[in-house]
Formats: structure tokens, sequence, C-alpha cells
């Protein structure tokens, strides 16, 4: 009798954390959704400082960028990369700039690697040094740019899949090219998922077209 007491007692609390679980982290979606912002489902604690303003919070990270371009849709498939791809051991520190925006700033170096502006399509990019990272940039004529498809890992916790200019809704149809030279656009279904699932090919909801992540 005890013992099937306890394993009730175990199974009502097991029960209650997992509620929990889905609810914070239905709530981490709620607050970084409409940015762009996708929290890993590996370690949503690791992302509990909310995305406040402008999506992301004051302070020191780690991070990894897989990629990063430019685009301006009305213009087809004209991409830019921006092809820094240093290593988790390099800190960066993200700084929202109140009503401004955020910029990402190389802690050791103290080079911003591109500052962002709230304005509707403005994008404002600091030369960096050679030694820490390379920026390549095109002008697409107005004085018009969109960033998109940019992934900042911390410890693979955070993904931004997609972060607009101006820094609004919706997340749909980015084009960007792959090595081959072929273009690939998809629709990006909002869910918390797994940067591992998304290397091995399993991502769990399905793009317009498959999106080859090794090519990167």
């Amino acid at each position: 009798m005890v013992r099937i007491l306890t394993a009730l007692i175990a199974l009502l609390l097991a029960t209650v954390q997992i509620c929990a679980a889905l609810k914070h982290r239905e709530a981490l979606y709620e607050q970084c959704s409409g940015l762009g912002f996708i929290p890993h489902e590996d370690n949503t604690d690791a992302v509990t400082r909310a995305p406040h303003a402008f999506g992301l919070p004051d302070g020191e990270y780690n991070l990894r960028f897989r990629g990063f371009y430019l685009t301006q849709p009305e213009m087809g498939p004209q991409s830019v990369l921006l092809d820094y791809d240093q290593g988790l051991a390099s800190a960066w520190e993200v700084i929202n700039d109140g009503q401004r925006g955020i910029a990402i700033r190389n802690v050791n170096s103290n080079m911003y690697l591109a500052y962002i502006d709230a304005r509707p399509n403005s994008l404002l990019s600091m030369t960096p040094t050679p030694m820490y990272w390379a920026l390549r940039q095109q002008e697409m004529g107005e004085g018009r740019t969109q960033i998109q498809a940019l992934e900042l890992y911390e410890d693979q916790v955070l993904v931004i899949d997609e972060l607009p200019i101006p820094l609004t809704p919706p997340m749909i149809g980015l084009v960007l090219p792959d090595k081959s030279g072929e273009q690939e656009g998809w629709d990006i279904k909002p869910t918390v998922r797994s940067s591992r699932r998304l290397w091995r090919g399993q991502a769990r909801h399905a793009y317009r077209r498959p999106f080859r992540w090794w090519r990167w």
C-alpha cells in the first residue's frame, strides 16, 4: 500500500512538473515568436531572461553565427552572406539600446558586428577587425536593407530564425543561396525545436522546400 501511494505521489509530481515545463515553454514562445525568436527545447531555462523591447536582454553571451543574410525581397533572390563562423569560445555582448535598437559586440575586441536600428529599413554595420570576422554588405538601393536568417547560439540554447527590418512579423518566405548556386525558399512554421534535430535534417515542422543545413 505504501509503495502504491509513493508511486502515485511520484506520478502526480511528475505530471505537475511536465505541465509547468509546457506552460513555461509556451510562455517563452509567446514572448519570443513575435520577433522571430525560437527558444530551444533543449534548455529553456537559459532563456528565462525574457526578451524585451527589441527581443534580447542586456548581458554577455557566448554566441555562434551560422548564417547571416541581407536581402531585399522585392529584388528577388539576391542575398549577401555575412560569413562569420567563430566558435563558441568567443564572448559577445548583446546590447539593448532603449528605443534605438540592438547591437552585437565582441567583448574582447570591443568591435561591433552589427547595429540594428529600430526604424524601418535601417541597418547600420560597423567595419570589423579582420582577425575576428569579415563583414560584407551590399547596398540594395533606396537605403533599404533587410537582415534575415540570423542565428545566435548560447550553448545551443537560443536561435533567431529571422530578424526582419522593421522588427515585426510575419516570418514568411526567406530566400537564401546555397553553395551550389541554387535558391531555397520556405515558410517558417513557428515552433519550438532543437538545432540538433535540424543539423540531422529531422526538423519536426515542414518547409515549402527542404533546406539543406549541411551546405552552410
